[in-house]
Formats: structure tokens, sequence, C-alpha cells
């Protein structure tokens, strides 16, 4: 539980990270474009689906919860590329 006016930090795998990933590591134009919508990727080191959000639906998903979103941060998200 969160105190009142305490902070929160949350680390989360863009969903956007998935095209990005079949369009530059893989080359895959094709999946790529598929991926797009979607938030369900696989990950492979751990041969698992898992859900992915972005930053808008993270803070959607908060504010339904009453908690306010003062900043987020992209990182990673095209230098790893």
């Amino acid at each position: 539980m969160l105190k009142p006016n305490g902070i929160i930090s949350i680390v989360s795998i863009n969903r956007y990270s998935t095209p990005y990933h079949a369009a530059f590591l893989d080359g895959n134009l094709t999946e790529a474009t598929a991926s797009l919508d979607s938030r369900i990727s696989k990950a492979k080191i751990f041969d698992a689906n898992i859900v992915s959000y972005s930053a808008e639906e993270i803070s959607d998903l908060l504010k339904n919860a009453g908690i306010v979103t003062e900043k987020d941060y992209g990182i990673r998200c095209i230098c790893d590329y």
C-alpha cells in the first residue's frame, strides 16, 4: 500500500519495443507492422507470453486507481537498436 503523498516507481517493458525489435534486429517488417497494435509478445529468454503497456496506458491504469502520474521517462527504446 502506498502512503498518502508517497512515490512509486514503475519499470515496464515498452509495448512499442516489440515492433522495433522485429524491424531492426530481426529485419522483419511484416512482423513489426503486425505487432504495432498488440500488447502481447513473446519473451524469448523466458519462452513466455508477456503483456506490455505504453506509458499512457500505465498512466491511465494508475489514474483509475487514484494515483497521479507526475512524470514518465522512456529509456532504452531506440538506443539499444
